[in-house]
């Protein structure tokens, strides 16, 4: 599917984080439309994105400073 600069295992790692991100929209979604009140709904969004984003950072470790700004 690519060159031989691409191997097999980056095509699955970018399949399976399109899959994710996938499925993350329609949680998203749903949660968005599901809610009756919208204040509370994109509450609770915004903290399953914070608890994501610190689950995410705790595993992956933050960038090297000279990467940041």
């Amino acid at each position: 599917m690519g060159g031989p600069e691409s191997g097999e295992g980056g095509e699955v790692v970018v399949l399976l984080a399109v899959l994710g991100a996938a499925v993350l929209h329609a949680a998203w979604n749903a949660m968005a439309h599901g809610v009756p009140d919208r204040l509370g709904g994109f509450a609770l969004l915004g903290l399953s994105s914070g608890t994501c984003a610190i689950v995410a950072v705790t595993v992956t470790g933050l960038p090297p400073s000279s990467e940041i700004g």
